[in-house]
């Protein structure tokens, strides 16, 4: 019975460090203007194509933007703020455990106009990690 206590006290250890698999992935990035100033309260907008899904938020005060725990799949990004012409990038493919940094430079212009990016970052840059579908 002693022996049994110290099995089940020493399995109880061992499991409390074991965490849950990862299944979404994160966008970030910052919004800067032509000559590389930060923007903050510039509006992002992240739309799963998928679903229809959006998440919206604003930049912060360093200009940084952060979408954590989105569902893997394929994404439209849409950066605008007043007194700038929008910036647009599709087909943004995000997979499991991907922290893909999507910066954005804002031309000044009219708010109607947007530019649009098209291709997607090749390399990760925030980590190193390996992610599977």
């Amino acid at each position: 019975m002693k022996y049994l206590r110290q099995a089940a006290l020493a399995l109880l250890l061992f499991c409390t460090g074991v965490e849950g698999q990862n299944i979404t992935g994160t966008i970030l990035g910052t919004v800067t203007d032509g000559l590389g100033a930060l923007i903050p309260g510039a509006s992002v907008v992240i739309v799963n194509s998928a679903t229809g899904q959006a998440v919206t938020m604003t930049s912060d005060g360093g200009g940084n933007y952060q979408a954590p725990l989105l569902p893997p799949g394929s994404y439209q990004v849409r950066v605008t703020a007043a007194g700038f012409k929008g910036s647009l990038r599709d087909g943004v493919r995000l997979r499991v455990e991907d922290k893909l940094r999507l910066d954005f430079s804002l031309e000044a212009g009219a708010v109607s106009e947007t530019v649009t990016v098209t291709g997607t970052p090749l390399i990760e840059s925030e980590t190193s990690s390996l992610g599977l579908v």
